[in-house]
C-alpha cells in the first residue's frame, strides 16, 4: 500500500531534513535553575557563544551541547579573539557567554569588563583553569564560574 503524504507535509519534512542536514538545529533552549537566574536576565539559554584559545576543548564544548536545543557559536581559536568575541556577541546576541581566563593577546576579565561596559545583558560564566582568573573575571561582571575547566559541571547550571 502506498501512502502518499499531502503536498504540505511532504514539503515541511522536505523543508526541515534540508534545515538539519545543513547543520541546523531547532534551536529552543535549555532552562536555568531557578536559583542561577538573575533579575532582568534570560531564563531560557537559546545561543551559547564559547570564548576560548584551546580548539580541543571548543570542539569537547559544541559536541557535549549538541543535543541540549541550543545554539553554539565559538570563536576560531587561530584569529584574534577579543575581536571576535565582540562581534559574535553583537551578531548572535548569546544568552550565555563562556569565557577561559587566559587566552592568547586577550585576558578574559579584561573581555568581560569590556562586554559590561557595551551593556552586554546576557550571562557570562567564567570557565579558566586558574582560580585566580575566575576571581578576576566574578570581581568585573562574570555571573557564576564553571568549575574545573570542565564543561560537563555546567550541565549543574541547567534544570532537568
Amino acid at each position: 500500500m502506498d501512502v502518499k503524504f499531502p503536498v504540505s507535509s511532504y514539503r515541511k519534512l522536505f523543508d526541515y531534513r534540508c534545515f538539519m542536514a545543513a547543520g541546523h538545529s531547532p534551536a529552543v533552549g535549555v532552562q536555568l535553575k531557578a536559583e542561577f537566574v538573575k533579575p532582568g536576565r534570560p531564563q531560557v539559554i537559546k545561543t551559547i557563544l564559547l570564548v576560548d584559545d584551546d580548539p580541543n576543548y571548543l570542539k569537547s564544548a559544541q559536541q557535549l551541547l549538541r543535543d541540549y536545543n541550543v545554539k553554539v557559536v565559538a570563536v576560531d581559536p587561530g584569529l584574534p579573539i577579543r575581536e571576535q568575541g565582540l562581534k559574535l556577541v553583537a551578531e548572535h546576541n548569546p544568552e550565555l557567554v563562556v569565557m577561559d581566563g587566559q587566552m592568547f593577546n586577550t585576558s578574559g576579565p579584561e573581555l568581560v569588563k569590556e562586554l559590561r561596559d557595551l551593556k552586554y545583558k546576557g550571562y557570562i560564566a567564567a570557565n579558566s583553569a586558574s582560580g585566580k582568573k575566575n576571581k578576576e573575571m566574578m570581581g568585573v561582571g562574570a555571573d557564576f564560574v564553571i568549575p574545573g575547566k570542565g564543561f560537563f559541571n555546567f550541565l549543574g547550571y541547567l534544570k532537568a
